[in-house]
């Protein structure tokens, strides 16, 4: 599946993306995410698409237009997990809008998928504001703050 958007599209994961996702994975978005190796999320990604095969998870790869590089991914579980979207951009796209883009475009799938669910979550390290932040600005409203596997964060209702 390709969802398109005016600057980015997703397509779903699969292993044909597995080499470029760890060539952009890169150490700064490794330890904003807590993640202690590429072969870590190697096997993670990996494990990821034998759930979304089963319909467990929406997990995309956001590719430039422009380029088709793969400048991150977007991932939307399903309801029975606590902090259901899991998102990461590479550096080098901050900015750029398009994580924005990538959100809107994989919330409707969501949305589209699960029509009797008028929301998803997502939990935020509390050092990471720039997720946090982003997130507020897309509408996303705090609900509370859990403990989480690297202490405490923001519990978020998108």
């Amino acid at each position: 599946m390709k969802i398109a958007g005016d600057h980015i599209y997703l397509k779903e994961l699969s292993q044909d993306h597995f080499t470029d996702y760890l060539d952009m994975f890169s150490p700064r978005v490794q330890e904003i995410l807590g993640v202690s190796s590429p072969m870590a999320e190697l096997a993670y990604v990996q494990e990821q698409e034998q759930k979304q095969q089963k319909s467990d998870t929406l997990f995309f790869c956001i590719f430039e237009r422009a380029t088709e590089l793969l400048v991150g991914s977007i991932k939307i579980r399903s309801k029975v997990y606590r902090g259901q979207l899991c998102t990461w951009v590479h550096e080098d796209y901050w900015g750029t809008g398009y994580f924005k883009e990538a959100f809107k475009l994989a919330s409707d799938a969501y949305f589209k998928k699960y029509p009797h669910e008028d929301h998803f979550t997502a939990r935020v390290d509390m050092s990471n504001k720039r997720s946090y932040n982003a997130l507020l600005k897309l509408g996303c409203k705090e609900v509370r703050v859990s403990s989480g596997p690297r202490g405490k964060q923001h519990e978020l209702e998108c």
